[in-house]
């Protein structure tokens, strides 16, 4: 292991613990299994914003629902 591995491995610990500590209960009981940073923040936006095909769904929902109130 190199200098800049474990420099990376230490900022990446620290992200990863300020991440845990910004998160509540039930969020940290899904995001304890991640052995990455960057992990925890793709679950989250998995999580929260949905995949692509989630929100194209909720956009053409949206517009039907548009239409529906415009008749």
């Amino acid at each position: 292991m190199t200098g800049e591995d474990r420099r990376r491995l230490q900022v990446d610990d620290k992200d990863m613990h300020i991440i845990f500590c910004v998160l509540g209960p039930d969020e940290y009981s899904k995001m304890s299994s991640c052995t990455s940073a960057n992990e925890i923040c793709d679950k989250l936006e998995t999580i929260y914003e949905g995949t692509n095909d989630v929100n194209e769904t909720k956009i053409r929902l949206l517009n039907l629902s548009y239409e529906n109130f415009k008749i």
